[in-house]
Order: C-alpha cells, then sequence, then structure tokens
C-alpha cells in the first residue's frame, strides 16, 4: 500500500530542505520561522530525511509523515531513475527537485561548502584515497587538508570534481514523463518562479496551503541574498567564452571549485593552466590568457 507522503527527492546542494521547509510552513499555518543559516543552507529545520535504505524502511513501517526528503543515490552503482520509479511506486507523490543547465556552478558550490565542514577532509575519510593527491603533486605524505595549497586543490578538483559530480546527479538521464505521481522541478524554478513553482506543487499533490505562498516572499528574498554562489554559472561561462573569443572581461574572485571547472572547462577545449604555485587565480581574461597553453592532447 502506498504511503500518503510527498517524497522530495533531490541530491545534495539542490535545496531539498529548503523545499521541504517551504511545504511544511505552508500546510501547518503555525507561523514562519525561518530555517536559514549563516552559510546559506536550511539545516536550521530538521524535517524528515532519507537514503533509499532509510526509505525502504520507511515505506514498510509505521511511521507516517506529510513529507520526506529522499537522496536518490548512496553509491555509484545506484540509478536515480531507478530510484523515482521505486518511490514513486511507494508512495501518493514524488516531486524530483535537480539541477538545470543554468544550476550547475550554483549546486557544486552548495554540494562542497554547505554539507560538510571540510569537503576535502570528508571525501578524504570516505570516498577518495588522499594518495591520489600525495603521489602526483608536490606536497608531503600526510598534509593535512587545510595545509594543501589552493592551487593544488584547485588543480586535483578541475580533474575529479565534475565528472564525480556528474555521476552523483546522474547527469543528462531524462526523466520517466510516464509517471504520473511525478513532477520535475528544476532548482531554477525554485529560485526564480517561486510562487508559481509552490502553486504547481499545491496543484500536482493534492496539497492544502493554509497559507499563501506569497507569504514567504519575504523569507524566500533573504535565502537568495545568502546564495554566494547564484552567479557562478553566468559569469565562469562567460570566462570560458571570453577565452574562445579572444575578449576581455574582469570577474571577482571566484569559489575553488568554480575556477576549478574554468580549468576543467578550458581543459575540454583544448587548453591548460601554467597553474604550479597560482594559489591566486586571475580576475580578468587577458591575465588568464597569459599562463594557458595548449595542451598536447588537443
Amino acid at each position: 500500500m502506498s504511503k500518503d507522503t510527498v517524497a522530495i527527492v533531490f541530491s545534495g546542494g539542490a535545496y531539498g530542505t529548503y523545499l521541504e521547509w517551504c511545504l511544511t510552513t505552508l500546510v501547518n499555518n503555525n507561523g514562519i520561522s525561518e530555517p536559514f543559516t549563516e552559510n546559506g543552507n536550511s539545516h536550521k529545520f530538521m524535517g524528515n530525511q532519507a537514503n533509499m535504505v532509510e526509505w525502504r524502511d520507511y515505506v514498510v513501517g509505521k511511521e507516517q509523515h506529510k513529507f520526506v526528503r529522499v537522496h536518490p543515490k548512496q553509491f555509484s552503482n545506484d540509478c536515480i531513475r531507478d530510484s523515482l520509479c521505486e518511490i514513486a511506486n511507494d508512495t501518493t507523490h514524488v516531486i524530483y527537485l535537480y539541477p538545470s543547465q543554468q544550476d550547475v556552478l550554483l549546486t557544486v558550490n552548495n554540494y562542497f561548502y554547505k554539507i560538510y565542514n571540510s569537503w576535502f577532509e570528508y571525501s578524504f575519510s570516505k570516498h577518495i584515497n588522499p594518495d591520489k593527491i600525495y603521489l602526483n603533486w608536490p606536497i608531503e605524505p600526510n598534509t593535512p587538508a587545510d595545509q594543501i595549497p589552493d592551487w593544488i586543490k584547485r588543480e586535483f578538483l578541475s580533474f575529479y570534481l565534475m565528472p564525480a559530480w556528474f555521476d552523483q546527479v546522474d547527469w543528462g538521464q531524462p526523466l520517466d514523463h510516464n509517471c504520473q505521481t511525478l513532477l520535475g522541478i528544476t532548482v531554477h524554478d525554485l529560485l526564480f518562479d517561486f510562487v508559481d513553482t509552490l502553486l504547481k506543487i499545491e496543484k500536482f499533490c493534492n496539497l492544502k496551503y493554509q497559507i499563501l505562498p506569497q507569504d514567504l516572499l519575504p523569507a524566500h528574498a533573504k535565502n537568495l541574498k545568502l546564495q554566494r554562489y547564484l552567479d557562478h554559472d553566468r559569469v565562469c561561462n562567460a570566462v570560458v567564452d571570453s577565452i574562445k573569443n579572444n575578449s576581455n572581461i574582469n570577474w571577482d574572485t571566484l569559489s575553488l571549485p568554480s575556477e576549478a571547472w574554468i580549468q576543467w572547462s578550458l581543459r575540454n577545449i583544448g587548453y591548460e593552466i601554467k597553474c604550479h604555485g597560482l594559489d591566486v587565480f586571475p580576475t580578468n581574461s587577458d591575465s588568464l590568457r597569459d599562463i594557458l597553453y595548449v595542451s598536447n592532447k588537443s
């Protein structure tokens, strides 16, 4: 028997906790208690979270929640599409919140900075053999992550981060549009078409909001102000385009993942960066162009 639950399915950094807070606030009318922390996540709100193993336990158990947010992929051989189909068979409605092409670096930076105290320390302890850094860059073995120079971290991320993230979110895998209980919502929809997106969810999931979505607009405006990486997709794409077009633009200092994305993107079109000792990344195209060279693999 299906659970009478709206499952919010999302990968880390895609605002699933924020969406659960919005929906919980709208249906309960218990006041608006903002969930935001200083780094821009919504983790003051606990809600109900599960991985796929915990979701299966929930389905066969006696607990009942109006909303449960679910991470659909734990291991590299898991498939988000399969998880979505399984969850859709287990419950009445599924919202799949996912990044669009416009939200890649926003979501990547959220994943890198907002979930862990240190992405490197967590990853070295769980997923990455740290010898991949110690044996391939001029750094002493067992150097603590916070003492590894930024240029080494950036170059490592330029090889590792985007392929790992693409695998984590099953990038490019189409949704099953034949599933009548599944609603796909992009991060861009949620952030920049806020009221209409919440109204679409209300209708699709047969919810009854006790307050208007417009009542959340002041909190939503505050949330947007806390998002430090909203413009990184536009800026970083413009940086790469300026190299392609031999033009010059200026930009403000970027995050390490965004700089690594630029390095990764330039490598994909045949350029490498003379990055040894480059702890301070350029902030204009001409300076960046000065440290590029054509890759032997191009």
